[in-house]
């Protein structure tokens, strides 16, 4: 018998698949994936942070109230992420991606803010 064996050059699932993701479109809305949105805790509202030095966006959850921003939450059957309209924010902070951005190494510090680089995010197609 003849065999032709050729080696599978991938791996697992992307690491895109698995780790946190949050991005960011032109009209100013903030998606996060479920496991972004989970880091986060699943809020029903925001508040928005911005360290000027740093270009880092901050996201903390809160309760829904006065200066926040609601959390737009998908169907149960689509699965658990969070939708955010910040056009505002991104107003006010000169905050202008020529197109859709990734945020790269997500992560939520021992405050529980969501820390997001702009200075290292990339452009994605969706």
């Amino acid at each position: 018998m003849v065999t032709d064996w050729q080696e599978f050059e991938g791996g697992q699932l992307s690491e895109r698949y698995v780790r946190p993701r949050v991005t960011l479109n032109i009209d100013g809305e903030f998606y996060f994936g479920r496991r972004a949105f989970e880091a986060l805790g699943m809020p029903e509202a925001v508040k928005l942070y911005f360290d000027l030095g740093s270009s880092r966006i901050g996201v903390k959850g809160v309760q829904s109230g006065e200066k926040t921003f609601k959390v737009v939450r998908s169907k149960p059957s689509k699965g658990r992420y969070g939708h955010l309209r910040a056009a505002t924010f991104c107003k006010h902070y000169g905050i202008k991606p020529e197109g859709r951005i990734e945020f790269q190494e997500v992560r939520v510090d021992a405050d529980g803010m969501m820390v997001l680089d702009l200075k290292t995010a990339r452009r994605v197609r969706r």
